[in-house]
C-alpha cells in the first residue's frame, strides 16, 4: 500500500509540476461511479489547470498497476466530454487503444485510430472539418455523420473495407472491462464512399438497436432492451448531453443564494474552489453527491446541502432515444471577506 501511494504521488508530481492549482483527484468503479478509496477502485482520475493554455489536463490511471487509461486535455473541469486537443486511450496491459484529435469546441476532426491488444489497427477514420454546409441535410432537417470510414480489419490484418467500401465492424474493445453488460458494445454495417449506408445493427451496453442510413444520413433506429422495450429515435434524438432549466449558470446561482457558511469557514477565511460530483438520473434528478475537492471546515456538505435545494429537474442525457445516468461535476467559488 505504501508503495502504491509513493508511486501516486510521483506520478501527481511529475505530471502536474506545472499546473496552476492543487488536481483534483477522484476513484471510480468499472461503471465510472465515484467511490471514496483508491483500493476500491478500478481507476482513478486527475484534473487540473494549465497554467499556459487554461484548459485542464485530465488523466486517468488504472489503479492496478498505475498504468495510463487516457490521456488528453478538456475545456470544461466539470464536463469530461468536453475534449480539446490530442487523446489517447489505453487497454489495461498498457497498449494504446484509440488516438484522435479535438478542436476546440469539442469536436472530433482529422484522423482516428483504433488498435487491437496485439498492436494491429482495427479501424481508421476520419472526420470532417465541422461546417454547416457540410453537414446539414437540408430537405431532411439532419445533420450528416461527419465521419468518413477508412479502413476496417480484423485481429489478424485481413482488410474487411478499404478505401472507404466493405462492411464495417467497429467494436468498443474497452467496453466489457469498464462494465458488467458482458459483450463488447459494438455497430456494424456496410459502407460505401467512406459513409454508412443500408441496415445497420449494434449492442449499446444493455440493448442492442438497429438503424437505417443512407449517404450518412440516419433516416431512423430502432433500440431494444433486455426485456424487449422498443425505442424509436432519428438523427435529432441520437444523442444529448444533460442540461438545467436556464442553463448550467442557472443552477450556480441558485448554489450561491441558498450557500451558508459554516462559522469556522468563516473564522479561518476559507476561499478556493469545492468541486462537487453527482448524477444526473434518467428522470433528471441529481443523485450520488459526492465531495470531489473539499476546502474543509464543513464547507463541502455545506455545499451539496444548498445544491440538493435546486428544485428544477434536469432534462436528463440521451442515447440512442434513451435517457441514461450522467456523471456531472460542478465546481462551486467560495471567497470570504
Amino acid at each position: 500500500m505504501r508503495r502504491q501511494l509513493s508511486l501516486t504521488l510521483f506520478l501527481l508530481f511529475t505530471l502536474f509540476s506545472s499546473f496552476a492549482q492543487a488536481p483534483s483527484v477522484t476513484y471510480h468503479n468499472k461503471k465510472g461511479e465515484t467511490v471514496p478509496k483508491k483500493e476500491d477502485s478500478y481507476f482513478y482520475r486527475i484534473i487540473a489547470r494549465d497554467i499556459e493554455s487554461e484548459a485542464f489536463k485530465y488523466v486517468e490511471f488504472y489503479t492496478q498497476g498505475d498504468v495510463p487509461k487516457i490521456n488528453a486535455y478538456i475545456s470544461k473541469p466539470t464536463f469530461i466530454q468536453s475534449t480539446i486537443g490530442p487523446f489517447q486511450s489505453f487497454y489495461p496491459n498498457g497498449r494504446l487503444y484509440e488516438k484522435r484529435e479535438y478542436n476546440n469546441k469539442n469536436q472530433v476532426i482529422d484522423s482516428a485510430f483504433r488498435y487491437y491488444p496485439n498492436g494491429l489497427i482495427e479501424s481508421v477514420l476520419f472526420y470532417k472539418t465541422p461546417s454547416d454546409e457540410i453537414y446539414i441535410y437540408e430537405k431532411m432537417g439532419a445533420k450528416t455523420d461527419p465521419t468518413l470510414f477508412i479502413l476496417a480489419q480484423d485481429s489478424l490484418g485481413n482488410k474487411l473495407a478499404e478505401n472507404g467500401n466493405g462492411k464495417l465492424v467497429l467494436k468498443n474493445l474497452l467496453s466489457s472491462n469498464n462494465d458488467n453488460y458482458g459483450d463488447p458494445d459494438y455497430e456494424s454495417g456496410p459502407i460505401s464512399n467512406h459513409k454508412k449506408n443500408g441496415e445497420w445493427v449494434g449492442k449499446f451496453r444493455s440493448y442492442t438497436f438497429e438503424e437505417t442510413w443512407k449517404d450518412g444520413v440516419l433516416l431512423g433506429g430502432i433500440s431494444m432492451d433486455s426485456i424487449g422495450e422498443k425505442i424509436t429515435y432519428n438523427q435529432a434524438t441520437l444523442t444529448a448531453d444533460p442540461s438545467y432549466p436556464g442553463g448550467i449558470n442557472v443552477l450556480r446561482q441558485l448554489v450561491a443564494n441558498n450557500f451558508r457558511y459554516p462559522r469556522e469557514a468563516i473564522d479561518v477565511g476559507v476561499s478556493g474552489t469545492i468541486m462537487i460530483s453527482f448524477i444526473v438520473e434518467k428522470n433528471g434528478q441529481m443523485s450520488n453527491f459526492k465531495i470531489s475537492n473539499d476546502l474543509g471546515y464543513g464547507t463541502g456538505p455545506a455545499t451539496i446541502k444548498a445544491l440538493r435545494m435546486a428544485k428544477e429537474v434536469w432534462k436528463p442525457g440521451i442515447q440512442r432515444g434513451r435517457a441514461v445516468r450522467v456523471a456531472y461535476r460542478l465546481p462551486v467559488t467560495l471567497h470570504t471577506l
